[in-house]
């Protein structure tokens, strides 16, 4: 569960887990999670970004992944593949690797949209 002024909270086998500032977590909201296939858990927290778990702890994604900006949605597709939202971009990381690429620049904003 991701809250509107930020921080989560997990819930697994009845047992709660929250995350906030002292674990490294934005003060914004979550718009968007993702779980990759090697079970990380990727956040879209707009204005701050983009963020993974790694431990008990959240890490920033920045520039040293080659990503920078606001994240505003999140997917994991079935080869692994990253790919996030951005204002007006879309970017990816293959499974394994390191570095976003840009796929497409110049767009219209992109928003999280829900599949039925």
């Amino acid at each position: 569960m991701g809250y509107r002024y930020g921080g989560v909270s997990f819930i697994k086998n009845g047992t709660v887990t929250d995350y906030g500032k002292p674990e490294g977590f934005t003060s914004h909201a979550v718009l968007a999670f993702a779980h990759d296939r090697q079970g990380t858990i990727w956040i879209a927290a707009g204005e701050d970004g983009l963020a993974r778990l790694q431990g008990s702890r959240w890490s920033k994604i920045g520039t040293d992944w080659g990503f920078a900006g606001q994240a505003n949605t999140i997917f994991v597709d079935r080869a692994g593949t990253v790919w996030v939202g951005t204002a007006t971009s879309v970017a990816y990381l293959v499974e394994g690797g390191h570095q976003f690429q840009i796929a497409a620049r110049d767009l219209l904003p992109i928003l999280q949209s829900f599949a039925k």
